[in-house]
């Protein structure tokens, strides 16, 4: 049983290994996915633990992927993990590195770099609507999130300033 688990695990996180265009927030969602709605190795509150636990540990962003592992198999699970989610896009990064340094500034490079902004971008927003889905903070998160992304988008104000405000508000609000 237990190394079905671990197979379960590299099968979950090394495809995903290839799609951390964004960084390691680009995954989000479908480790939740995959984590909680396939698998059942987590439940939504104890994902967004995880989640939460994740951000304020220093270290990479996909530390996300090792504490899943973790509830998924154990010290196994969390070791697996780690080295599915870094070792293949790491390998593939160390291949293709000569070729993008040769033909860098090239219309083909110029190209696929436009095309993967737009990409990591909607990876990224697709995981934030996923933490505010599971977070079932229901509209006042909904609120929250939209005014801080406006106000951050058109403004100079800082972020903690912004996270201070929200806390705030659901003080105020669910108090």
């Amino acid at each position: 049983m237990r190394f079905a688990q671990l197979v379960e695990v590299v099968l979950v996180f090394a495809p995903l290994s290839f799609l951390t265009v964004g960084g390691g927030q680009s995954i989000v969602a479908d480790i939740h996915r995959q984590s909680v709605d396939v698998y059942g190795w987590v439940t939504n509150p104890q994902f967004m633990d995880l989640y939460a636990l994740s951000r304020i540990i220093p270290g990479p962003g996909a530390l996300l992927v090792t504490l899943v592992g973790w509830q998924a198999a154990g010290l196994a699970g969390a070791l697996v993990a780690s080295a599915a989610i870094f070792i293949p896009s790491s390998l593939l990064v160390y291949a293709l590195a000569h070729l993008w340094t040769r033909f860098k500034g090239t219309r083909c490079i110029r190209a696929i770099e436009a095309g993967l902004v737009p990409v990591a971008a909607g990876m990224v927003l697709a995981a934030s609507c996923t933490v505010l889905r599971a977070a079932e903070g229901g509209a006042w998160a909904w609120g929250v999130a939209a005014a801080s992304t406006l106000t951050l988008m058109y403004t100079r104000l800082s972020p903690f300033l912004m996270l201070g405000i929200g806390a705030l508000v659901f003080l105020v609000a669910l108090g």
